[in-house]
């Protein structure tokens, strides 16, 4: 647990591991493996995480993420990492490997609902609902093509965005 004040630099989170980031603490450059889960509570700070795939970073509203990297799946049928963000969070300087899940709490999925990327700003609009936002780090030649890249699934109460190629 990284309480109020704290500063953790360079952490490994393994396979049943977790760590909890306080309002206050700061952590900077951790790994979290298959299996570990990184908490970041509202008021907490994360940069430069990776989230390898299998692992999990949750993202409470009002914390701050920044430089995160969501480690991609090596076949179709391995797991990926997966970032499970509610609104409020602030996410920036993402970078999703192949088959890499960011799910989005309270953004519940509806046919017709649309993916869209322009100059590095995912969104997600949902028919009659709200709208999500998440910042992109990475090449995105067209807007069109790159939202080609990006599928949504349909959970019960929030969205599971599926990179289903690397950027």
């Amino acid at each position: 647990m990284v309480s109020s004040d704290g500063t953790v630099s360079g952490a490994t989170i393994a396979s049943g591991g977790s760590e909890k980031v306080q309002s206050g603490g700061v952590v900077s450059g951790a790994t979290i493996q298959s299996g570990g889960e990184q908490s970041v509570e509202s008021g907490g700070t994360v940069s430069r995480a990776l989230v390898s795939a299998g692992g999990s970073m949750l993202v409470d509203s009002g914390a701050t993420v920044s430089n995160l990297t969501i480690g991609g799946a090596s076949n179709s049928t391995d797991p990926a990492g997966l970032v499970v963000v509610s609104p409020g969070a602030v996410l920036s300087n993402v970078s999703v490997g192949w088959r890499g899940r960011v799910e989005i709490k309270g953004l519940a999925y509806q046919p017709g609902s649309k993916i869209t990327v322009n100059r590095g700003v995912l969104r997600v609009a949902i028919l009659m609902g709200p709208a999500g936002r998440l910042p992109l780090r990475g090449r995105t030649r067209r807007r069109t093509s790159m939202s080609k890249r990006i599928a949504m699934a349909a959970p019960t109460s929030f969205t599971t965005i599926v990179f289903l190629q690397g950027q």
